[in-house]
């Protein structure tokens, strides 16, 4: 698997996710925390192998995941 080339983009993604998660209980949020990690990289995976750079496929699989802090709210109140 291809490392981010920029991590920081990366990682203020999922501090955005953890923030907006909050009021899950620890072990919830690090379930969401990995799997959306795991469907993260398999995006990235998918791009690369579709032609494009390392770097701008990890911005297009951030992109596609979406917001953060939609997300962590949305889990948040299911």
């Amino acid at each position: 698997m291809s490392s981010p080339p920029n991590n920081t983009r990366v990682e203020e993604w999922f501090q955005q996710l953890e923030k907006a998660a909050r009021y899950l209980p620890g072990d919830e949020r690090e379930k969401l925390h990995q799997e959306l990690r795991q469907h993260l990289e398999s995006i990235v995976a998918d791009n690369i192998n579709a032609g494009q750079s390392a770097e701008e496929a990890w911005a297009v699989a951030l992109g596609q995941l979406g917001n953060p802090g939609q997300i962590g709210r949305k889990v948040y109140l299911v």
